[in-house]
């Protein structure tokens, strides 16, 4: 793809007739080293957000026959959001300090979960 570009805006009818192959393949090499150069600081702009805003974890649960009964989603602090498979939320869960806190969908405490750590 990169080379179609660099074709398509160095390659114009009269630098054909004027320019060698080689010079042709030069000329491109340029532009797409320049290319990459101009777009680098672009690409790592669009890591660095990714890392600041975190990703969230989305699992989807299935039962025997392959059919999906919910998924979760985790967002970056931890928390576990749950839904059916209709997508409605269901409950969710919140871990603090080893501490994990169920609520149900109605925002409720429905139980707590300790751990030995």
């Amino acid at each position: 793809m990169w080379w179609a570009l660099g074709w398509l805006f160095l390659n114009d009818a009269q630098d054909r007739l004027t320019r060698t192959p080689a010079q042709r393949r030069a000329a491109n090499a340029g532009f797409l080293k320049f290319l990459g150069w101009f777009m680098l600081p672009f690409v790592i702009l669009l890591l660095i957000g990714q890392v600041v805003h975190g990703q969230t974890i989305q699992r989807t649960y299935q039962d025997s026959m392959g059919r999906n009964v919910g998924r979760s989603s985790t967002d970056t602090r931890g928390n576990t959001t749950f839904y059916n498979s209709l997508g409605q939320n269901t409950g969710r869960a919140s871990t603090q300090n080893g501490t994990t806190t169920v609520y149900d969908n109605m925002g409720r405490q429905t139980g707590t979960i300790r751990s030995n750590r």
